[in-house]
């Protein structure tokens, strides 16, 4: 008989009024068809209790007549405890209904036995009241023979059947707070069947299509799931983890989540995470065994259901309850099943110290796109790695959110999720999906950096696998190819997401770099500068070239800021993050600076912002920029960018708003580096002239003097040494101005030129003649030479016409003393002071002066170490504007070549990029010397790019480069050795006379590129053995050795400036023949005792400049047996150079290791506090 028959004949049930009602309806009854009856009846009447019972006010004639029918049976019940041997039974007629049910296989009886169990034991456990009843028919139910029944009813296949039969056990198992949850599971041979369970378990509930949640009747399935929850939030932590073991119990109600009830979904979600993950009490090792990836995977698939609300879950949605569930269980150590991250590393500090070799080999690798690609990583979270593949973050709010927090506490899954999900594509298409991909990515990239990459404390002695840092900052899916179709769309949007994506990438590789510099003064500094200077390559060869870049630039329109604002800041970002890939494409922004400058200002505060953010990007783009005309007037324009900013510093904009934001400090060093890197203005003065200048035009209350002041400016840096000739010329025609002492700032001269052609109306006239007195008085005040300024002055007073000089006089006669003295208060105090240059090293120690005074032709030898390294660098600004003539005249050439030495990487790709410009040009130009000269520079940018590709495949074969388009990002810095030779080499190739011109050009006419460790030795042996052929030398007897010497030894001594120098000379034995030089027959002094002149005073300062490196004075004395050789010097020299033999002893006694020397000496050696004593015997050789 179904359950429906089971309902049928509603008015045939009996009226409950009575205890005694009750308890005949409950008697025992041989005759199933009236126990059925009569069990519906007290079933109908047990519902009306419980539904009183859970009321606000549980009160009525039906609870009372149910309470009495317990007192009574309750009473029953403490008597049989008395009298009976064998345990009593409370309510013993209906479990002797439910026996017969059992005996006689009635389904029927049995299931409405059971429910009125459940029924009963419910109504109980709802009311305090009758609460004391429970323990008794818990127990009862707890008895052998009763859980025999339970088993059977759990495990029967019939739904009538076992599900009764659950939900009894249910509410036994969370009666009073889990009283019995003990005892219940003590016995699971009967009560918690693992195989009957699990096969109910795996039933998922089946929807009617017209059906509401309201509607659905609990299947099998949420019986078991509630009975499994009970035991989960009931039972001790020690069952818990039993429990939990049971795979094949607790993971199967995840299984089809997505096909239940929300009530059921959020009850299992809302258990498991309180009981089990949050519990203290159970270890991770359980929890990890419940948290699969297909546990996960299943609770994930909750956020693609659709939302109902029901009565019991109106404010609270199934997402919500699913979304917090994962992010406890994901991003968790503790409560879910997240191991504890090493950030990008994926290994623990111990494993990569033991095999450093190792890890650091492949870091200095150029690994390709497809190599990276296909790159392996080993995260350890593989458990959400897995997970991690199934999420679709693109498509869902809440799975984006799920994602990016396991990124950020597992950083080490980023890299493998984009690795391995090579289904992502990002061609630009303008659809739901993409945009939900450049969300994604954007939000992803976004994510910090880990603290020391995921160490604790310090950084490590290698960095992370390049791949997996790459996969940070710019995903595989986001190659080259891609982001370039994504600037060129035409669809505004999609170019928008791409610029935002590439400034959140470039942002974090800054970062990331100056991570590496961090970690390059705490650790191995080879592998750091060497992994980093592979990463910026790999990401520039990722991330789209600077052309496109400029081409969004171009075509993006003024008025849509949000975009002109994104683009200039990837711009400036290019310039400062990946200055080589910036420097590929030649960018002018001052046509674009001179719009901003000119337009009014927004009245949208938020207009106004981005504008001010537009500006500050543009301004760093033109400090860059090399092609930046800072000087020219753009179309429509009264000023030049640069005196436009110079207004703005000044204060005498109309644009209050530019001069009171916080770019104006940006502007007012910007206008200071190009004044000072074009050299019309001093800066030698404590207060730089600019500031001056700067005061100068706040002073004015008028702003018609400015082009004036634009033009000198111009003037002065088309033809500077035309002033410079024209400051010699007014010096030459007054000795008084010769000796004049002081700085002067060139625009003078061109003021001093320019005033007598200036024919304009009397009130433009007045303010320009003002604005000069005005600069005039602010230059003396800061220290300028105020004699050539006196000078000048009264040249403009007596060239200009009377307005002016009348003006002049005037502005001169206002400011007394006492406003003289205020101004250059202001100037001193007020305005920012020059940076004062690091002060020289200390010069080295010396022997104390002789006693007696040396004879007056003894030569003394200046010793000298390197000169400071130069901050400035100005050829880098004054190289662009000037020919080879005028390159090689004023040193700015060598100046250029020394840089691709400079320890600053901007500084080496600046100059390498000037010296390719410039070799390219050398054919066109009218130069004489120009083959040679070409031929030089070729070769030293095909052996800076040889000396790249040889750092670089020191661990694998680096890209090809050409001198053109060379992989500047990871140049190192070129050994003086190589940039010296050819710096010393220019005044050879202009001079064929010289007697190493024909050398020169054989040896550049070898081969393409040089072997930088073979250039000392090879023109050591030039110089000093071949002697010049008839045929290249037309008077071979008169042929002097001592020139081609001493280039060789100037050429030496500039180059050992570093210990890559030191150690390149004695690997080729530089100084064993250098000191073999010094006692030759060539090494005469030449008949000249003057400072630093004559082969053995050379021979000295080489020595000397070795022992100012670190290391130099042991390798020279273990190496070389210097010492030894300086007192047999000094003891056979005749030329005057004991006092300077004695100076170089001292010096190496002093700088030399006397624990090193005392080592390699077996002790004959003893080097004391006083150093080596004249005199005393020592045993050297």
């Amino acid at each position: 008989m179904t359950e429906q028959q089971m309902e049928e004949d509603e008015h045939q049930i009996v009226t409950v009024n009575s205890p005694e009602q009750l308890a005949k309806l409950l008697h025992f009854q041989q005759d199933t068809a009236v126990a059925s009856h009569d069990l519906k009846s007290a079933k109908g009447f047990l519902q009306t209790c419980l539904a009183t019972i859970s009321e606000a006010t549980p009160t009525g004639k039906n609870v009372d007549v149910f309470s009495a029918y317990l007192e009574r049976q309750f009473a029953q019940y403490q008597s049989g405890s008395k009298d009976d041997a064998d345990k009593p039974a409370f309510l013993p007629d209906v479990f002797q209904t439910w026996n017969l049910a059992v005996t006689n296989s009635n389904d029927r009886l049995f299931a409405l036995s059971t429910r009125v169990l459940r029924l009963i034991l419910q109504c109980i456990s709802n009311s305090f009241d009758l609460s004391r009843f429970g323990a008794p028919l818990c127990r009862t139910l707890l008895q052998y023979g009763n859980l025999k029944t339970v088993s059977r009813g759990m495990s029967s296949v019939k739904l009538s059947v076992s599900s009764p039969c659950l939900q009894l056990m249910t509410e036994l198992v969370t009666f009073d707070g889990g009283a019995f949850a003990r005892q219940v599971f003590l016995k699971r041979e009967w009560t918690f069947d693992s195989s009957a369970l699990s096969r109910k378990l795996g039933y998922a509930n089946r929807r009617g299509e017209n059906e509401t949640f309201e509607k659905v009747r609990e299947s099998i399935r949420s019986d078991a799931i509630r009975y499994v929850l009970a035991h989960l939030k009931f039972q001790p932590a020690q069952t818990q983890i039993e429990i939990l073991k049971l795979g094949n119990v607790v993971r199967p109600m995840f299984d089809h989540l997505i096909s239940d009830t929300h009530d059921i979904a959020m009850a299992v979600l809302d258990t498991v995470r309180e009981s089990v993950l949050r519990n203290k009490g159970i270890p991770r090792s359980s929890k990890s065994f419940l948290l699969t990836d297909r546990v996960l995977s299943n609770v994930a698939k909750l956020y693609h259901t659709e939302s109902h609300d029901t009565e019991d879950s109106a404010e609270r949605n199934v997402h919500d309850v699913a979304h917090s569930f994962l992010l406890l269980a994901c991003t968790s150590a503790q409560n879910g099943t997240l191991y504890d991250s090493w950030g990008w590393y994926y290994r623990k500090r111990e494993d990569i110290e033991t095999s450093n070799d190792q890890v650091s080999f492949p870091l200095m690798t150029t690994p390709t796109a497809t190599s990276l690609r296909g790159h392996e990583v080993h995260p350890r979270n593989t458990k959400l790695a897995s997970f991690l593949q199934t999420l679709r973050p693109w498509a869902s709010n809440l799975e984006q959110d799920l994602t990016l927090a396991i990124f950020e506490s597992c950083p080490e899954l980023m890299a493998d999720y984009f690795l391995k999900k090579s289904s992502f594509q990002f061609d630009p298409k303008l659809t739901a999906t993409w945009i939900g991909y450049a969300s994604f990515m954007y939000a992803s990239i976004s994510l910090p950096v880990p603290k020391y990459f995921g160490r604790t404390g310090s950084y490590d002695s290698s960095p992370p696998q390049l791949s997996v840092i790459l996969e940070n900052l710019l995903p595989s899916a986001l190659n080259q190819a891609v982001l370039t179709r994504c600037l060129n769309q035409s669809v505004e949007l999609i170019t928008f997401f791409a610029v935002r994506i590439l400034i959140i990438a470039l942002e974090k590789l800054e970062t990331v770099l100056k991570m590496f510099e961090e970690a390059c003064l705490a650790r191995n500094k080879a592998t750091w500068e060497a992994a980093g200077q592979t990463l910026v390559y790999e990401f520039c060869q990722r991330c789209p070239k600077m052309k496109d870049a400029v081409a969004v630039f171009f075509k993006s329109k003024p008025e849509r800021q949000l975009e002109r604002e994104a683009i200039t800041r990837l711009l400036a970002l290019y310039y400062r993050v990946v200055p080589l890939t910036a420097l590929e494409e030649n960018l002018d922004v001052s046509k674009h600076l001179t719009e901003i400058l000119k337009a009014d200002p927004p009245q949208d505060h938020g207009a106004k912002e981005l504008k001010l953010l537009e500006l500050g990007h543009l301004l760093n783009c033109a400090r860059w920029s090399l092609s930046m005309n800072w000087f020219k007037k753009g179309e429509g324009s009264d000023l030049s960018p640069f005196t436009a900013l110079l207004k703005i510093v000044a204060g005498s904009s109309s644009e209050s708003d530019l001069q009171s934001s916080n770019s104006t400090d940006q502007i007012r060093d910007i206008v200071a580096s190009v004044a000072r890197d074009n050299y019309f203005l001093q800066s030698e003065t404590d207060v730089s002239s600019c500031e001056a200048l700067v005061l100068s035009i706040a002073m004015c209350p008028g702003q018609r003097f400015l082009s004036f002041l634009d033009d000198c400016i111009a003037r002065h840096v088309k033809r500077p040494i035309k002033y410079w000739d024209d400051l010699e010329t007014l010096k030459s025609k007054d000795k008084t101005l010769a000796h004049a002492k002081g700085p002067l700032s060139m625009i003078w001269m061109t003021i001093y030129e320019q005033s007598s052609f200036l024919r304009d109306a009397d009130d433009i006239l007045i303010e320009r003649a003002a604005w000069i007195a005005r600069f005039s008085l602010c230059c003396k005040a800061i220290g300028e030479n105020a004699t050539l300024i006196d000078a000048s002055m009264h040249h403009i007073a007596k060239s200009s016409t009377k307005t002016m000089r009348t003006t002049i006089k005037k502005t001169l006669r206002d400011a007394s003393s006492h406003e003289r003295s205020a101004k250059q208060t202001l100037i001193q105090t007020t305005l920012s002071t020059k940076p004062q240059p690091p002060p020289p090293p200390p010069p080295p120690q010396t022997a104390p002066e002789p006693s007696e005074p040396p004879p007056t032709k003894t030569p003394k030898v200046n010793f000298t170490f390197p000169p400071p390294y130069d901050q400035d660098h100005p050829a880098l600004t004054r190289a662009p504007h000037k020919d080879i003539e005028a390159l090689i005249a004023d040193a700015d050439l060598p100046a250029l070549i020394l840089y691709l030495s400079s320890p600053d990487l901007h500084i080496r790709i600046q100059a390498h990029t000037l010296l390719s410009s410039i070799t390219s040009a050398l054919p066109h130009s009218p130069y004489q010397e120009r083959t040679q000269l070409a031929l030089l520079l070729g070769e030293l940018l095909e052996t800076a790019n040889s000396f790249h590709t040889l750092h670089s495949s020191s661990s694998s074969s680096s890209t090809p480069s050409t001198p053109s388009t060379p992989a500047l990002k990871s140049i190192p810095a070129l050994p003086f050795t190589a940039t010296q030779f050819a710096a010393h080499a220019l005044p050879i190739l202009a001079d064929p006379t010289h007697p190493l011109y024909p050398k020169l050009n054989s040896f550049l006419n070898r081969e393409p590129a040089w072997h930088i460790p073979r250039l000392p030795s090879y023109w050591l042996r030039s110089a000093v053995l071949n002697i010049p052929s008839s045929s290249s030398n037309n008077n071979v007897d008169d042929y002097d050795p001592h020139r081609e010497i001493t280039w060789v030894l100037d050429y030496l001594i500039d180059a050992l400036a570093s210990t890559a120098d030191l150690r390149l000379c004695f690997r080729k034995g530089v100084f064993e023949r250098v000191c073999a030089l010094y006692g030759g027959a060539k090494a005469k002094a030449n008949g000249s005792a003057t400072a630093g002149v004559g082969v053995k005073g050379k021979v000295l300062r080489l020595l000397w400049r070795a022992t100012g490196l670190e290391g130099g004075s042991d390798l020279l004395v273990t190496r070389y047996a210097v010492l030894g050789w300086v007192r047999g010097m000094r003891a056979g020299d005749g030329d005057g150079f004991e006092g300077a033999l004695g100076e170089l002893e001292e010096r190496i006694v002093a700088t030399c290791s006397r624990e090193r020397i005392g080592e390699w000496s077996h002790g004959t050696v003893v080097v004391g506090a006083a150093g080596v004593g004249v005199g005393e015997e020592m045993d050297v050789d």
